[in-house]
């Protein structure tokens, strides 16, 4: 009976080591799943926050578009009034030439 008694708490002992082993193996999984998790998410804002400045150059470049434009209209607008112009100069000295 003591050999049985004796064998039985041998093996529980063992089964306990086992479980201790795997206890401290599944804690290491987790401590390293949690450092790759932190990871990650750091690496997700410094995503969202390069999208956010990216996003804000874009309309910003946008609004020079725009305003590139209407200088580009605007500047078209004035060399045609100066060609009106120098036209008509150019007829009134024609007229005082001949006359």
């Amino acid at each position: 009976m003591q050999d049985r008694l004796t064998a039985t708490v041998v093996s529980l002992r063992e089964g306990s080591q086992a479980i201790a082993t795997a206890t401290r193996e599944i804690a290491s999984g987790n401590a390293d799943l949690s450092v790759r998790t932190e990871s990650q998410a750091a690496s997700l804002e410094e995503t969202a926050s390069s999208t956010e400045e990216l996003s804000a150059t874009v309309k910003q470049n946008s609004e020079n578009a725009l305003r590139a434009r209407e200088l580009s209209s605007s500047a078209s607008q004035i060399a045609q009034r100066g060609h009106e112009v120098v036209s008509r100069v150019v007829s009134t000295m024609t007229e005082i030439s001949q006359s």
